[in-house]
């Protein structure tokens, strides 16, 4: 399952279903404004003179950090838990990076490897860091990927005789 943010052209701020009960919305707070949601489920992040939050673009020759930009939520109403993470491609995704956490809590969440878990009704922000020390031009597009778990029915039987030393146990 995934959701695309592009960072790119303006549009709403609804919520967008990336599938399985997993959904992605701009975050509540200041930083929340540069994500907006379109009609079709496409997110899309503004950092330039078009963006919904006033100013002058980015920085050069800088780390720019944007914590909170993204919620991404579990609102599955069992025990079903979500795996998430995110990958990036275009020109600028060597420039864009994505985590959760603030301040000198931030972990990437790039990466299978670096997925977060998300209990059944648990939310979890997204910001990103743009390094604009390098040319940064073009788009950077978000893949958002939700792995959720499955809820198995099973049963364990146990042998009710006393194990032996040296004997296998049974289940």
């Amino acid at each position: 399952l995934a959701a695309s943010a592009v960072i790119g052209a303006p549009v709403s701020t609804d919520a967008a279903e990336i599938g399985e009960g997993v959904s992605i919305q701009p975050a509540a707070g200041p930083n929340g404004a540069y994500a907006q949601v379109n009609d079709d489920g496409q997110v899309s992040i503004q950092l330039n003179s078009d963006a919904a939050v006033s100013g002058d673009g980015l920085l050069a020759n800088a780390n720019t950090n944007f914590d909170r930009v993204l919620l991404v939520s579990n609102t599955n109403a069992d025990d079903r838990h979500a795996f998430v993470f995110v990958t990036t491609e275009g020109p600028a995704a060597d420039a864009t990076t994505f985590y959760v956490g603030t301040g000198p809590d931030r972990t990437s969440i790039e990466g299978e490897a670096n997925a977060t878990q998300l209990s059944a009704g648990e939310s979890v922000p997204l910001g990103l860091v743009i390094d604009t020390s390098g040319d940064v031009e073009g788009t950077a597009m978000l893949t958002i990927h939700a792995e959720v778990s499955e809820i198995v029915d099973a049963a364990l039987e146990i042998d009710p005789k006393t194990p032996v030393v040296d004997e296998p146990v049974t289940f």
